[in-house]
C-alpha cells in the first residue's frame, strides 16, 4: 500500500524540480546579456545564439548542449565550464579562458579559437591539452 503511494510522488519530484531548473534559464540569460556574469549558473541546453557576450564571466557554469553559434565570447571566462555537446560554430573564442573546461563533443566549425587559454582543457574529440598550463602558472 505504501509503495502504491509513492510511486506517483517518485515519478512527479524530478519532473517538478527540471521543470523549475528550465523556468530559471530566461532569467538567468537575461542576467548574463547584462551584467556579463553568470558564474556557477545553469544554462543547460540555453539558446544563447547570436549573443555578444564579451568578456563574461562564466566560470563553472554548465553550458551543455547549448546553442552558441555565432556569439561573441571575445575574453570570456570560461574556467571550469561544462560545454560537453555545445554548438560554438562560427563562434568567437578570441582571447577567452577555457581552462578546465569540458568541450566533449562540442561543435567548433569556423569558431575563432585564437589566443584561447586551452589548460587542462578536454577537447571535442575527449584528448585533453595542456598546451598553455605554462603560461596560466607563471
Amino acid at each position: 500500500m505504501k509503495l502504491t503511494l509513492l510511486t506517483p510522488l517518485l515519478v512527479l519530484v524530478p519532473l517538478v524540480l527540471a521543470s523549475s531548473t528550465q523556468a530559471q534559464i530566461p532569467e538567468l540569460i537575461r542576467q548574463l546579456q547584462t551584467l556579463k556574469k553568470c558564474e556557477k549558473c545553469n544554462l543547460r541546453g540555453a539558446n544563447l545564439y547570436g549573443s555578444n557576450l564579451e568578456g563574461a564571466s562564466l566560470s563553472n557554469t554548465d553550458l551543455s548542449g547549448a546553442d552558441l553559434r555565432r556569439t561573441n565570447l571575445n575574453g570570456a571566462t570560461l574556467s571550469g565550464a561544462n560545454l560537453r555537446g555545445a554548438d560554438l560554430s562560427d563562434a568567437n573564442l578570441m582571447d577567452a579562458d577555457l581552462s578546465d573546461a569540458n568541450l566533449s563533443g562540442a561543435t567548433l566549425s569556423k569558431t575563432t579559437l585564437s589566443i584561447v587559454l586551452l589548460c587542462n582543457t578536454t577537447l571535442p574529440e575527449g584528448r585533453i591539452s595542456k598546451r598553455d598550463c605554462s603560461r596560466l602558472y607563471r
